[in-house]
């Protein structure tokens, strides 16, 4: 049985322009992390685009390597063996505009969206911290 839910995808940067009716979408036929990225959607409140938390399986440690910024004994001095050893999360909103009337289907858009987060990272909720306008 398929999975459907409604989404409001259309994002004009700068325009008033909304859809009149919000987008069916079977998450049943998207790849993991573009349905990611649409059930978040989904459980926005206003079934808008949002801001997204994202994960990797890479501790802040790791993803802090010893570099010409910062050595592991200094940033040692900022965060806690705790924070040291927690998944690296991060955020991302970067939309691009999906227009009213545009001939590219909400599937499409989802999947291209999906590729253009970062390598290794996968989409685990909203980032409540960040209101999208447009």
């Amino acid at each position: 049985m398929s999975t459907i839910v409604e989404l409001e995808l259309h994002r004009d940067h700068g325009a008033r322009e909304r859809a009149e009716e919000p987008m069916s979408v079977d998450l049943d036929r998207l790849s993991a992390r573009a349905r990611a990225l649409a059930e978040i959607v989904a459980a926005s409140p206003a079934r808008v685009l949002v801001g997204v938390m994202l994960a990797t399986d890479r501790t802040v440690r790791e993803m802090h390597p010893d570099n010409q910024w910062c050595t592991p004994e200094e940033l040692s001095q900022w965060r806690t063996p705790e924070e040291l050893d927690a998944l690296h999360r991060g955020t991302w909103s970067a939309w691009d505009c999906y227009p009213v009337g545009s001939e590219m289907n909400p599937y499409e858009y989802l999947e291209l969206q999906a590729r253009r987060l970062p390598i290794g990272y996968f989409p685990v909720g909203r980032d409540t911290r960040r209101q999208l306008s447009g």
